[in-house]
């Protein structure tokens, strides 16, 4: 992903957070279905607050209600004709760095499990190879690893044990600016559903199911002084990528969820020439 790309992907991120912050604290339909999704009284809205100013790393909305009751909402924005994926989650391999411990520690994954990924990223990070997994022994290995700790994996990756975190919002910049919520565990008993259906393939990235990817974060730019094949370079931290507007096409019929079109919300055309460019 290029720079231009990165800092309009943080824009549209940023505005979709301003926006459900804007939709909890005026819309009670909005509210009555995040009450409806994570099974909690929260009657009227007593606050709403970015989840980074209580340190969470998963939450990016958290609305308390006068019940004293909160629920943390963790948003995805995507553009109708952008890309079908959105970043998820991003760490070492095997390095732990404050509340993001390593993929190996979380999930105890076998020494072999682990060298099988690190030589793949390093790989690619050379130009040695364009797989992650070449090779078709080791492709069975890391799978049959991948199922049997993929709830474990999944839950880490869509909350990292963030304690008020369970809604899933999706928001599409379209004509209609699109917000759809779902309850997370369903989010993730969803997906595991669809590994077991549609399995574990292998290519620059491993392909869990069809709405989740594992893969070399790269970003390989000159700012960074360390070598891409260095173990140490944060081109070769662990990406996962959620295919969040294949998911939100599929899951709305198959899923627990609320559809909500808030365009009307952007009442003045100079807003509504903002949305425009992020469409």
């Amino acid at each position: 992903m290029s720079k231009e790309q990165k800092t309009e992907e943080a824009k549209i991120g940023a505005r979709g957070e301003e926006l459900l912050i804007k939709v909890l604290m005026s819309r009670k339909d909005v509210v009555a279905c995040v009450e409806h999704l994570a099974g909690a009284k929260i009657e009227n809205v007593a606050g709403v607050a970015r989840g980074a100013t209580r340190g969470l790393i998963k939450t990016d909305v958290v609305v308390t209600g006068s019940t004293g009751v909160s629920v943390g909402i963790s948003l995805k924005t995507i553009k109708a004709r952008g890309r079908p994926d959105v970043h998820l989650d991003r760490r070492w391999l095997d390095k732990s760095t404050g509340r993001l411990r390593s993929w190996s520690e979380v999930l105890q994954m076998p020494i072999e499990i682990v060298e099988i990924l690190q030589r793949g990223i390093l790989n690619i990070a050379a130009g040695r190879s364009t797989q992650l997994v070449p090779n078709v022994s080791d492709q069975q290995k890391v799978s049959n690893f991948i199922r049997g700790s993929l709830h474990r994996f999944l839950e880490e990756a869509f909350k990292n044990a963030d304690p008020e975190l369970r809604v899933l919002a999706i928001l599409e910049y379209n004509e209609r600016l699109t917000l759809c919520m779902f309850n997370v565990d369903e989010v993730i008993d969803f997906i595991e559903q669809d590994v077991a259906e549609a399995g574990i393939s292998f290519g620059n990235r491993i392909n869990i199911g069809n709405y989740i990817q594992l893969q070399r974060k790269a970003g390989d730019g000159k700012h960074v002084k360390k070598p891409k094949t260095s173990p140490d370079h944060p081109g070769n931290q662990v990406q996962v990528k959620f295919l969040a507007k294949n998911f939100v096409d599929n899951a709305r019929n198959m899923v627990r969820n609320c559809c909500f079109e808030l365009a009307s919300l952007l009442e003045k055309p100079s807003a509504q020439k903002k949305l425009a460019n992020f469409i």
